[in-house]
């Protein structure tokens, strides 16, 4: 997925959680978990992105990039 369609991605989830807490019946209550989900999401992103040129750096074609390169340097 490319920047763009993340943004994309982005900007839908976030326009659909604040037409869900501005034009329904639910309570705080009920749209808490959708909206901190989404807050997490970007944070994680946030934290992957801030890592990434790191672990890009250290990778080489017998070392390629893999989950474990993240959790190494604890991103989440």
């Amino acid at each position: 997925m490319n920047t763009t369609e993340l943004n994309e991605v982005r900007n839908t989830l976030w326009k659909a959680a604040d037409e869900m807490r501005a034009n329904s019946t639910l309570g705080p209550a009920e749209y808490r978990s959708p909206v901190l989900g989404l807050i997490f999401l970007a944070y994680a992103e946030h934290r992957f992105e801030q890592v990434r040129p790191e672990v890009e750096a250290n990778a080489s074609a017998r070392r390629p990039v893999t989950p474990d390169s993240y959790k190494a340097r604890s991103v989440l």
